[in-house]
């Protein structure tokens, strides 16, 4: 099975809680391409509330948010190019709306081997209520299936 990590804390306290999301067994079977994870009973969701892959935000402020997921090109032997893309997304409370807070993409190359990282980062404003949550899209099962690859997570500033 997979683990992801997340992170949140509070600054001007400084307070770091260590939180561990694992994957669902099948977790390239996503809800409209959201990975969704699995909490454990040693998780601690501080500041935080986890819904269907969603972390929503539980107080208004600035939040650095991040993601990182490994995948490896070694599924298009006989294929033709693809991409793989990595969103972080964020679920709007007022309206409902989503938006793309951070993405990557790269190309997949036919007859490659490699072992590829994506990693995200960024600081938001994000209000209570929001969600947040990783999306990805590829047309191939090229997720890397390593405990301690994918990780998501949020800590306020």
């Amino acid at each position: 099975s997979l683990e992801a990590n997340v992170r949140v804390s509070s600054v001007p306290s400084v307070r770091s809680t260590l939180q561990s999301l694992f994957p669902f067994e099948q977790f390239i079977e996503t809800k409209n391409e959201v990975m969704l994870w699995h909490i454990n009973n040693l998780t601690v969701l501080s500041g935080m509330a986890y819904k269907d892959g969603r972390l929503e935000v539980q107080e208004e402020g600035f939040y650095y948010v991040y993601s990182k997921v490994c995948f490896s090109d070694h599924g298009l032997w006989n294929q033709s190019p693809d991409f793989f893309h990595h969103f972080v997304m964020k679920s709007a409370h007022l309206h409902g709306n989503h938006y793309t807070l951070m993405q990557s993409q790269k190309e997949l190359r036919v007859n490659s081997s490699d072992l590829n990282n994506s990693f995200l980062g960024g600081l938001f404003h994000l209000h209570k209520g929001d969600g947040i949550f990783v999306r990805i899209r590829t047309n191939l099962n090229i997720l890397q299936y390593n405990v301690s690859e994918h990780f998501f997570g949020a800590f306020m500033m």
